[in-house]
């Protein structure tokens, strides 16, 4: 896959050297493509026990943000297709919890690298890959196949939805899971561009 290069500054490092999974690099923001595979989940219940499934993760992009003020972000979006990502491509909101509407991790931050290395994007895909998520942070995270387009979903929904794709033993995450944001790639570059001078 080739970096896709921001409009702003161009990166660093040649583009030969990166990473194949970074698809954009500044020195305050990363993009990184997540390949869609079988991961644990693990979903707090309201009695505070940790239940953890064996399911299907989309294909995902994160992005490191090291804001100009303030504490280190990690944004996530799903995608629904494989292949090369183009500046085009639709993106979609990640169907997990603590996630807000505009994608940012809603956590203690205090986990999260204090710096933008191409060489350690694990230190950014780990925080999120290991995160016991229990509550959804906007209403159209996913959406179930039994709900309507439009409901809004809350945490039991959310909840019940991954609990469903893991007893289907389903070897995709469902596509028509995912709620678009109604935004292409661009789009999102620019506004991640965008939080970086905040």
């Amino acid at each position: 896959m080739t970096p896709t290069p921001m409009p702003s500054s161009a990166p660093s490092l040649p583009a030969c050297l990166l990473d194949r999974r970074i698809l954009t690099l500044t020195p305050r923001l990363m993009v990184c493509d997540v390949a869609a595979d079988r991961r644990d989940l693990r979903l707090v219940l309201p009695s505070g026990e940790v239940m953890t499934l064996d399911v299907p993760w989309p294909r995902l992009l994160l992005a490191a943000i090291l804001p100009i003020a303030g504490e280190p972000e990690l944004h996530v979006v799903a995608l629904k297709r494989q292949g090369r990502v183009q500046l085009g491509t639709s993106i979609y909101h990640a169907p997990l919890m603590n996630i807000d509407r505009e994608g940012k991790l809603l956590a203690q931050q205090s986990g999260l690298p204090r710096a933008i290395n191409p060489r350690r994007v694990c230190d950014w895909e780990q925080p999120l890959l290991t995160f016991s998520f229990c509550r959804v942070g906007h209403e159209q995270t996913l959406r179930p196949t039994d709900m309507e387009a439009r409901a809004q979903i809350n945490s039991y929904h959310h909840g019940r939805c991954w609990r469903e794709i893991a007893r289907s033993n389903l070897s995709r995450f469902p596509g028509r899971s995912l709620v678009t944001r109604r935004q292409t790639l661009e789009q999102w570059l620019a506004d991640l561009q965008a939080r970086t001078l905040q």
